[in-house]
């Protein structure tokens, strides 16, 4: 059986406590940010955004995105990470040929956003 020198267990334990340092510190500070990082725990703790869309049509029909199950797994969205923000009006407009404009409340605030599909 080989005997280990002091100086080789000291690097073993330095090898060992730089790598679990790298393996805590790096998604730590990756969850701290406002946006997902490429290196942190998001996968387990996503920000849904707190998002109502309200879909106007050529027709005059307004439609709530929640209540329109054919739109609704059009829009559907398989990363929390996502911005359904800037995502979905430019999908929904390019598959729904009668679709005029999309208006996004945030839940959060309140705060009411536009969208207008170009033809």
């Amino acid at each position: 059986m080989h005997r280990f020198g002091p100086w080789k267990v000291r690097l073993v334990c330095a090898f060992f406590c730089a790598y679990l340092a790298v393996q805590i510190v790096v998604p730590l500070r990756g969850l701290l940010r406002d946006r997902p990082s490429q290196f942190c725990w998001f996968m387990f703790t996503g920000r849904e955004q707190r998002l109502d869309f309200r879909l106007h049509f050529d027709d005059s029909r307004s439609v709530d995105l929640r209540d329109d199950h054919g739109l609704r797994r059009k829009a559907r969205l398989y990363r929390l990470d996502a911005d359904r923000e800037r995502f979905l009006p430019p999908h929904l407009c390019a598959t729904e040929p009668s679709l005029r404009g999309i208006t996004i409340r945030r839940l959060d605030s309140g705060e009411r956003v536009e969208y207008s599909c170009a033809r």
